[in-house]
């Protein structure tokens, strides 16, 4: 459905703009998807390994990392397997060597407003169980 809904303006187009005009602009937007799709899987690729290099020393099962892109801003969600392994991270200042790190790959980001990257926002840690997540 979507697709379709965006294919209307092209067809409305190809009654005003020549076939290859529209064709080029096709293919151009295909081009920037995928620069986006790529830059996303090489952030994702150096935000595993700060996670691998951060927890490497971790003696306890090592947690998982799941990114969402939103508002302009990555957001990433840290999942250890209990909520005492949550706690030995932040006391033996693993989990803050990770959002410094963090930090340093992701500390220009501006939304539109000029705010800047908040680590503390962006990094949220929790363990598998818990039942409540910040909105």
């Amino acid at each position: 459905m979507v697709v379709l809904l965006a294919a209307l303006p092209l067809v409305y187009l190809g009654f005003l703009v020549p076939l290859p005009y529209i064709f080029v602009g096709v293919v151009f937007i295909i081009i920037c998807i995928l620069i986006l799709r790529q830059r996303a899987k090489k952030q994702e690729k150096l935000c595993l390994a700060i996670l691998d290099k951060t927890f490497e020393s971790f003696q306890r099962p090592k947690p998982t990392l799941k990114i969402l892109r939103g508002h302009g801003f990555p957001h990433f969600t840290v999942t250890f397997q209990s909520e005492d392994d949550m706690n030995v991270a932040q006391a033996s200042g693993h989990l803050n060597k990770f959002k410094s790190e963090i930090n340093e790959l992701c500390g220009h980001y501006y939304d539109g407003k000029k705010k800047p990257f908040n680590v503390e926002w962006a990094v949220y840690a929790t363990y598998v169980g818990r039942r409540y997540f910040p909105t």
